[in-house]
């Protein structure tokens, strides 16, 4: 099944992450993105692309606080 294989994806570099991050937000699995996205961050620290991704997750989830603090974070 799709997740199984995106679990056994290990994210190597930023954009890997990043790539598997659209992946699970593509099957609407939005913690496990953000958790991918912020792993990806972890790599690329100064990509605003990813934080912007992570706020609009947040935004999906109706978390409108923490979707400002992550664009703040830029």
């Amino acid at each position: 099944d799709k997740v199984a294989d995106l679990d056994k994806y290990q994210a190597g570099d930023s954009v890997k992450g990043h790539n598997k991050a659209y992946s699970f937000e593509n099957l609407n699995m939005l913690d496990k993105a953000i958790e991918c996205y912020e792993k990806a961050l972890e790599l690329s620290p100064n990509n605003s692309q990813i934080l912007s991704n992570i706020a609009m997750l947040y935004v999906k989830k109706g978390d409108f606080d923490k979707a400002s603090e992550t664009l703040n974070r830029q």
